[in-house]
């Protein structure tokens, strides 16, 4: 999807801006745009179904003190910091491959 200030965000950034600096591509550029725009609404569309309705099953949840819960929001937060860190580290270099 490509959340600014993510690594996401700045790989696409990128080819968007390399497609418009090469001659004739222009149009790739424009195509690559709408097509982000498209999957972005099927993205929301599935985190609204899942996040904003109440869920309907009848299996246990896991508490706060459970073991696996805990495992889960480690590699949630080391992703999210992986992923953070990786957008703000590419960020200074950004000259380097720019015209």
């Amino acid at each position: 999807m490509g959340i600014p200030p993510l690594v996401g965000f700045f790989g696409k950034f990128l080819l968007f801006e390399t497609t418009m600096m090469a001659a004739g591509y222009t149009w790739l550029a424009v195509a690559a745009v709408i097509n982000t725009v498209l999957s972005l609404f099927y993205y929301l569309r599935v985190i609204a179904v899942t996040m904003l309705q109440p869920g309907r099953s009848e299996f246990p949840t896991l508490g706060r003190s459970s073991g696996m819960a805990m495992l889960a929001s480690a590699a949630l937060l080391l992703a999210a910091s992986l992923g953070i860190q990786g957008g703000l580290a590419l960020s200074p270099m950004l000259h380097l491959v720019t015209p």
